[in-house]
């Protein structure tokens, strides 16, 4: 969720203790803060999906906890607006610890599953905000970041520092996927995973508004957008074979839809057995060269291709 400002885990990762596929242990990285001793092997293990190493031991950074933390709740009546709002934030300079998008499905999915909670019948979207700093420069970051919603066509704008009020915040996305699950019981939740840069974000839900009435299928959206994370949810049935070939339609179009703006075809979930032709998709626009080079690095560490065959990539034997 932090991703945002933070990184994701591989930035904390200073070494790790890695079992190669012949059983011969090494370490990769270094137990220092600064380390440029050769190719950097310790990301390409940390990004193989189990393709390359076992990790058996890593060692970490660690940061202090922020000093002061606030979480804003706003809503807003078009989902475009919500998504234009990520990319005003940004260009004003602010890196929130936490940019969560809902969007109506997911709030109408939510209010259904718990009581507590309700939302304003004419929005569209929802953003969940955290900012963190200092004590005494809160209120200046808050009065700030309003200042930039409700620019953006934000309302009802809500804000807090106690634990509990942000919890209570926070439980319409954290209730989301099984609010979901309730509300199309029966039938089967495909969570996908695209990113796009957040300049992007307002032709990225527009396009997955287009796909899903394309198909003539539902999809709940939300993310972690502060980086252009977004979880499109493609609901069908698996009773149905004509729905569940429209599944893997929606999901290729919606990977195209984030290759064509910029973006990625897998921003958290990684590659897997199902994303490999979305991943030639994407590095076809990239340089497909890469490709070249990953099942190369494949085979340099994975000659036999016993760790995790047919994910990611395919190599010849």
């Amino acid at each position: 969720m932090r991703g945002a400002k933070y990184g994701t885990v591989k930035d904390w990762v200073l070494g790790a203790e890695v079992v190669l596929p012949t059983g011969e242990p090494v370490f990769m990285g270094c137990r220092t803060l600064k380390c440029r001793a050769g190719y950097d092997l310790l990301s390409l293990v940390i990004g193989s999906e189990g393709t390359l190493g076992v990790i058996t031991n890593a060692y970490l950074k660690i940061w202090p906890l922020p000093e002061a933390i606030v979480r804003l709740r706003v809503y807003f009546r078009d989902i475009v607006d919500a998504a234009r709002a990520v990319g005003m934030i940004k260009a004003r300079g602010f890196r929130p610890l936490i940019v969560e998008f809902l969007d109506r499905g997911t709030m109408e999915a939510v209010s259904g599953y718990v009581k507590e909670f309700t939302y304003p019948r004419d929005s569209e979207a929802m953003l969940i905000i955290d900012l963190d700093g200092p004590p005494e420069a809160m209120k200046r970051y808050i009065d700030s970041m309003v200042n930039i919603l409700k620019g953006a066509g934000g309302y009802e704008i809500e804000w807090t520092g106690d634990k509990d009020e942000m919890d209570r915040i926070y439980m319409a996305r954290r209730a989301a996927y099984p609010a979901l699950l309730r509300l199309f019981s029966g039938m089967r939740v495909m969570p996908e995973d695209i990113s796009v840069p957040p300049s992007r974000l307002p032709e990225a839900v527009k396009g997955i508004g287009s796909i899903a009435s394309k198909y003539g299928l539902k999809i709940v959206t939300w993310g972690h957008v502060g980086d252009g994370n977004l979880h499109p949810n493609i609901i069908y049935n698996p009773n149905d074979q004509s729905s569940v070939s429209k599944l893997y339609s929606v999901s290729r179009e919606l990977g195209l839809m984030a290759i064509n703006l910029g973006g990625t075809v897998s921003s958290e979930h990684g590659i897997g057995v199902l994303k490999k032709d979305l991943l030639t998709s994407e590095l076809e626009v990239k340089g497909i060269a890469q490709l070249r080079l990953m099942k190369a690095i494949k085979k340099v560490f994975d000659p036999n291709n016993i760790l995790n065959p047919g994910k990611v990539i395919d190599i010849d034997q």
